[in-house]
């Protein structure tokens, strides 16, 4: 693996012991029901142990960004610093922002990376019961609806040059996915895995074109 294709995150390191989730929060009772569904600003409540337990779920966006490589097509992988899985970079939309314009933010922000074209949305997920309850080692959990972007870019040189960590990543990576048989690192995130293969089909496959970005 060369130098281009992958980087470290200075000042970090992996941590052996396995990441685990946070303890389900406790029900909610009938008057904490009641609140969450007064008015319609945002409502969230939290248990004994601050844990978040209800929340309007938030929009977010994850990319699944590939390149041209040596030995077939690239797709950009981080591992997270909060959980230590492999995924997709990517994130919530901040207020007033389209869907491209969090993309490209999201980008910048994680990777560095700013010359890509995007192609569109290939999946939307929400469901609680499949990933969409997002837990935090600090105890917090946030409900995503959670697009995921397919993006291309072209030019190699760039995507090397540019290619530049944040606190959110362990390690940045562009990795072969083609030439892997789709076999990807471990430990690598379930949800992300099915984005990812979600994003090669519509990449490689005519008749699963993405949905375009409207605005």
């Amino acid at each position: 693996m060369t130098e281009e294709s992958r980087i470290i995150i200075p000042g970090t390191k992996r941590h052996k012991k396995p990441w685990t989730a946070p303890p389900p929060a406790s029900p909610l009772t009938v008057e904490e029901m009641e609140l969450v569904l007064e008015g319609s600003e945002p409502i969230v409540l939290r248990d004994k142990t601050m844990r978040i337990i209800s929340q309007h779920p938030t929009p977010s966006v994850c990319v699944a960004l590939f390149r041209p490589g040596t030995s077939g097509v690239d797709v950009l992988l981080h591992l997270r610093a909060d959980n230590h899985l492999w995924g997709l970079p990517g994130g919530a939309l901040e207020y007033g922002e389209s869907i491209e314009q969090a993309v490209r933010r999201e980008m910048a922000e994680e990777t560095g990376l700013t010359s890509f074209d995007i192609r569109g949305i290939v999946s939307v997920h929400s469901d609680p019961n499949t990933g969409a309850l997002f837990p935090y080692p600090d105890g917090n959990t946030v409900h995503y609806v959670c697009l995921t972007v397919l993006a291309w870019m072209a030019d190699w040189e760039a995507s090397a040059a540019q290619l530049r960590g944040s606190a959110e990543s362990l390690v940045l990576l562009w990795y072969p996915f083609e030439s892997s048989q789709g076999v990807v690192p471990e430990p690598f995130s379930l949800m992300h895995q099915r984005r990812l293969g979600m994003a090669w089909q519509c990449l490689t496959c005519p008749m699963t074109a993405p949905l375009l970005l409207l605005g």
